[in-house]
């Protein structure tokens, strides 16, 4: 990952430099600019992944480069403000430029530790999300990938079972279909599921009935919510339906594994 500094203030940007772990917070390349001119010329020769912009700046602020850069075709771009101004009507444009924070100095190195590695993060999701896009590109029709050990040309299988697995962690409660879950990552169903089965062992239904099950125990042991809350909580609306595939799993019911 590389990280952009664009602020006036020299010794601003050294302390930054020398104050922050950037390695602890998997950045690989730290870049500075002292004007937008200057951060313009280094965005377009090194495309960094993240931006830590000040506002007040000679000639152009920090608010017009993001916007030059939004421009640029980098929507997503992983940024935040850091300023002396406490100026809501700045805040406002910061935001609406799509700006992840908004933090006024001088900040504490932990911190601004704390925020670049939200900002790396940010940037990693948004690289896996691209990786997702291209696979999407590469894939022509559902019937190539239909047959067994099909392959498409340049496809990370690995990389797309582990999306798979992210999101379903993240969607436990809501309605979770094989089929769904392949057109995000536009295959066909059985072959998604195939490559499921050869990384994890275990099919995606199988797999989700698995870690429902899972977090519905840790609920019932850790909170206080009710039985048919828990339900919900793990993506059953039919509270028997939910009991039954518990006590399949468990030997037990909720009740009696509280």
């Amino acid at each position: 990952m590389k990280v952009l500094l664009v602020d006036d203030e020299v010794v601003s940007v050294q302390a930054m430099l020398s104050g922050v772990d950037w390695d602890r917070c998997g950045v690989a390349k730290v870049l500075t600019a002292y004007s937008v001119e200057e951060a313009k010329a280094i965005f377009s020769a090194e495309l960094p992944d993240v931006l830590l912009l000040d506002i007040e700046m000679p000639g152009a602020s920090g608010l017009d480069f993001l916007g030059w850069v939004k421009e640029q075709g980098n929507e997503e771009i992983a940024c935040a403000f850091l300023t002396c101004h406490p100026d809501f009507d700045y805040a406002v444009e910061a935001l609406r430029l799509g700006s992840f924070d908004y933090v006024l100095k001088p900040v504490e190195y932990p911190v601004l530790e704390a925020l670049v590695k939200k900002l790396v993060q940010q940037a990693q999701e948004k690289r896996e999300g691209d990786k997702l896009k291209e696979y999407g590109g590469v894939y022509v029709r559902e019937k190539v990938v239909g047959a067994e050990g099909a392959r498409i040309p340049g496809l990370n299988t690995e990389d797309v079972v582990e999306e798979t697995v992210q999101y379903i962690m993240s969607h436990l409660s809501e309605k979770l279909r094989v089929e769904e879950l392949a057109k995000r990552v536009h295959l066909n169903a059985d072959y998604l599921n195939r490559l499921f089965r050869r990384h994890k062992g275990i099919s995606m239904n199988k797999f989700i009935i698995r870690e429902r099950m899972e977090l519905a125990s840790r609920l019932l042991k850790e909170t206080n919510l009710p039985a048919v809350a828990v339900a919900r909580e793990v993506g059953y609306q039919n509270y028997p339906n939910f009991v039954l595939k518990f006590q399949e799993y468990f030997g037990v019911s909720p009740g009696e594994k509280r």
